[in-house]
């Protein structure tokens, strides 16, 4: 049997175009009672991930001007004595086991780039402003992260500051730093990689785009140590030095 659910208003409904767009993440349908709300665009994106994860999908049936209905129906199985398992579709993911520290003070951008990088399989660690994140490595293990995400604008101690002091300390200069902001000026971004960022991003930002700049920088520290290791065993091989 099947449990089947629905949820119904009777609001502005929904145009035909945009009956699809909804689902993706970071879009809202465009009109004048939504442009009132805030939200972040990813309820619909979410919850189209879970239903599909239990082998369903949501049913969108919307006219405008007379309401909007979602719906869905999943395999309904009684529990018995025996132990079940619940298994979800496999899915590719691009950074799985990834370390990932996120520094932004704003929760609701938080909650964005958690479910960015959480979707991706990446392992997410959550700072709140540049001295929390400083901390947070005084008290870790050598490479406990592989890639920092983290906005400019903190109270505290700003993402330009803790870039600064990152770079300069040999424990925590190998690690990619991304830096997220508001402002798109030439001068804020040379003042970004002049303190050591290794790339930039301006808000509002894509997940793939997103994606495209962690895989890139990961992808230049792999082709590092690749150079590195195979100099050294030029080296090593020069000087009759073999490995045991």
């Amino acid at each position: 049997s099947n449990l089947y659910f629905q949820v119904r208003d009777d609001g502005i409904g929904i145009a035909p175009e945009k009956q699809q767009l909804i689902f993706r993440q970071f879009e809202q349908a465009d009109n004048s009672e939504n442009a009132r709300k805030q939200g972040t665009g990813l309820g619909l994106a979410i919850s189209r991930r879970i239903v599909r994860m239990m082998d369903s999908d949501i049913k969108l049936e919307s006219e405008p001007g007379k309401g909007s209905s979602f719906s869905f129906s999943v395999k309904f199985q009684p529990v018995s004595g025996e132990k079940t398992t619940v298994t979800s579709r496999p899915e590719e993911i691009s950074f799985p086991g990834k370390r990932i520290l996120v520094v932004e003070d704003n929760e609701l951008n938080m909650e964005i780039a958690e479910f960015m990088l959480q979707n991706e399989g990446a392992d997410v660690t959550k700072a709140w402003n540049g001295q929390e994140a400083v901390e947070l490595f005084r008290k870790s293990e050598p490479g406990e992260f592989d890639v920092i995400l983290m906005d400019i604008m903190m109270p505290v101690m700003d993402g330009n500051e803790m870039c600064r002091e990152l770079k300069k300390d040999v424990r925590t200069s190998h690690i990619p730093i991304i830096l997220l902001t508001a402002k798109d000026s030439l001068r804020d971004k040379e003042e970004g990689y002049q303190v050591g960022a290794d790339s930039y991003l301006t808000k509002p930002f894509s997940a793939s785009l997103l994606h495209s700049r962690i895989e890139n920088l990961l992808q230049s520290r792999r082709n590092l140590a690749n150079h590195f290791s195979a100099n050294a065993a030029i080296s090593n091989k020069a000087a009759g030095i073999t490995e045991s």
